[in-house]
């Protein structure tokens, strides 16, 4: 397209703004000139959209700095199981030998981010994991698929109503054989433990929940929270003392998060793509799961076939959460990568400046039909109506901190008469 034309779209798209799904035809004024033009501009939100959705292999959840521990049952993808695990080490690695062993418990610090229902009973349990927890033995990656051996029988557990947003520490009384057990190692001068030697007797903790619990809550894990602490005192004194064990590399840190879809709509989910029409006309993103939509514009190529030339202005993407869902739980953001017909990631989609491109939510809390995602995906639409034969043709939908957050949306496709997918371009044609 010339530099004249490119000027003329300047002083059209001022004045189109009200237009739906028509054409204007305009006289343009350059300078001192008079030009007449047979431009002309359309609007239109008639190009296909089609949706599908995946599930991906895994997700890292190591180093997230936050410990997911609960269980949900969701009525769009079934029984979502999250537990974390956690390697400890001692502020010292010896106490006196007139050390006396009072109790043993597990401070959590909750983060303040729950998922589910925080009014019923929620029960957690401690397990002491008995294999070296290594991310060699993933490959370098610790993710929501990772598993390390911990022993069954718990060594705590506590049952409470949760306060995610108190700011109140959860305190768990651990069992006395083990506070013993420690503190008589702690005491030995013949086999004092070192670092390595510590890493090596106590791998590290596995928290979990019951069947019970219908909530997922969060705990921050960093080096001043989510500790081990030994209460004790010297013999013949009352001074009550402490040691405490807590994170040692929060990379080792990390969210096992299972999904069972049994007996969801959703359990048809692999890796390949299963097409918006078998999961009632609906596509899934979550977070945790690692459960994705994926985003396609197959008709785009018939702008290409018609005998006249044009320029796509502007293209925004909008999509409508289903009004069945609660909106508490639909991310603050949702975000596009580009994507290969192998649904790989291949970078996060930006605009002509370089600059990634987000859909911010924006609620409809009076009548809850308005509220929209929308995204600027001009620069994206243009490439691929310039390269048509790209691999690089799709867009995968991942929600904001998907690696360490349930937060869920269902989007409905163009099947649907309400809360449907668009895609709307505003089209500049000309001679």
């Amino acid at each position: 397209m010339s530099n004249t034309i490119k000027k003329y779209t300047i002083v059209i798209l001022s004045s189109i703004i009200t237009l739906t799904s028509c054409t204007t035809k305009s006289d343009f004024s350059i300078g001192n000139g008079f030009i007449e033009s047979d431009a002309s501009m359309i609007l239109t939100d008639t190009f296909s959209v089609k949706l599908s959705t995946l599930i991906l292999d895994s997700i890292q959840t190591s180093g997230k700095s936050i410990a997911l521990v609960g269980r949900y049952n969701d009525n769009n993808i079934g029984v979502i199981n999250s537990k974390s695990y956690v390697v400890i080490s001692p502020s010292t690695y010896t106490l006196d030998e007139e050390t006396v062993y009072d109790s043993l418990v597990l401070i959590l610090e909750p983060s303040g981010y729950y998922y589910g229902d925080t009014l019923e009973n929620y029960s957690i349990k401690i397990h002491r994991v008995t294999e070296t927890i290594e991310k060699e033995k993933y490959d370098g990656l610790l993710s929501n698929n990772s598993h390390f051996e911990y022993d069954t029988n718990p060594i705590g557990e506590k049952t409470f109503k949760p306060r995610p947003k108190s700011g109140n520490e959860i305190r768990i009384p651990m069992n006395d054989d083990l506070g013993l057990e420690l503190t008589n190692k702690f005491k030995s001068s013949s086999n004092p433990f070192s670092e390595e030697s510590f890493t090596y007797y106590f791998k590290g903790i596995h928290l979990e929940t019951t069947e019970t619990t219908n909530s997922i809550l969060g705990y921050t894990v960093n080096d001043t929270s989510l500790c081990f602490r030994l209460y004790y005192h010297i013999e013949g004194y009352d001074e009550t003392k402490y040691l405490d064990m807590k994170a040692s590399s929060t990379n080792l840190q990390f969210n096992q998060i299972t999904a069972d879809s049994t007996n969801s709509v959703i359990s048809k989910l692999s890796q390949e793509t299963t097409d918006s029409e078998i999961l009632n006309n609906n596509a899934y993103v979550q977070g945790g799961t690692g459960i994705v939509a994926r985003i396609d514009f197959p008709t785009l190529k018939t702008l290409l076939l018609q005998n006249r030339k044009f320029e796509v202005i502007k293209a925004e993407l909008s999509i409508q959460p289903s009004a069945e869902m609660d909106f508490s739980y639909l991310p603050s953001n949702l975000y596009l990568y580009l994507s290969n017909k192998h649904n790989d990631f291949i970078t996060q989609l930006t605009d002509n400046d370089g600059n990634a491109v987000n859909g911010s939510l924006n609620k409809d809390y009076i009548y809850r039909e308005n509220t929209t995602y929308s995204w600027d995906i001009t620069y994206y639409i243009n490439l691929i109506i310039e390269n048509p034969e790209s691999e690089y043709n799709g867009l995968l939908l991942l929600p904001e901190n998907y690696d360490k957050e349930f937060n869920h949306v269902v989007i409905a496709n163009q099947q649907k008469s309400k809360y449907r997918t668009k895609l709307k371009l505003l089209i500049l044609y000309y001679e």
